[in-house]
């Protein structure tokens, strides 16, 4: 087994994590003519993304991945949701579904599709900033700070231990967890 199992997975995942960029809350949030309802909707879908995660998938994960309680992200995206006119999402939406596996090599192959959300926040932040003004807030989109890299490559070093200490079954369950990440966000991204 490769000792960069991340490799294998982004590359497994390469063609839902493109698909997922051509959802419209994907585009919209890069667009120069990004509007502040535009910015709340993708807040508000981001925020049902990462409630089952933070709830369902991080209890199964607190051994596996360092630093688990750094990486909580909701109670950000309710605060730039305050400052924000918002529709009211329905709460029939859920990240996860009868899908859902709960073990561990599928929550991880889950959580490498949030975690990766992270690094993209950083663009996503330059052009909320660039088109809504800088006073828009973005607590969320800068969640970890100067601590982005870090926390990643920290993720990813668990990611990889964890594959390569276990089989092939295991492996391919966090593949399962991503493509099934990746879908769900999908769904979601592409909702009304």
């Amino acid at each position: 087994m490769p000792e960069n199992f991340n490799v294998q997975l982004k590359a497994a995942t390469d063609k839902l994590h493109q698909e997922l960029e051509t959802a419209d809350t994907s585009k919209n949030i890069v667009s120069p003519n990004l509007s502040v309802e535009k910015y709340a909707d993708y807040l508000q879908k981001t925020y049902i993304i990462h409630y089952d995660v933070e709830n369902i998938v991080f209890p199964v994960l607190k051994n596996i991945v360092s630093g688990i309680t750094l990486r909580l992200k909701c109670e950000k995206i309710t605060n730039d949701l305050s400052f924000l006119p918002q529709k009211h999402l329905s709460e029939k939406m859920v990240l996860l579904d009868e899908d859902y596996h709960n073990n561990i090599g599928f929550n991880l192959g889950l959580m490498y599709v949030t975690e990766g959300s992270v690094l993209g926040g950083q663009f996503i932040l330059k052009n909320v900033k660039r088109t809504l003004g800088e006073q828009t807030p973005t607590t969320f989109l800068n969640v970890y700070n100067d601590k982005t890299g870090s926390l990643w490559k920290s993720f990813i070093a668990s990611l990889n231990e964890y594959a390569n200490n276990n089989d092939d079954h295991e492996r391919e369950q966090i593949i399962s967890g991503a493509l099934y990440g990746f879908k769900r966000v999908y769904a979601i991204f592409t909702s009304n």
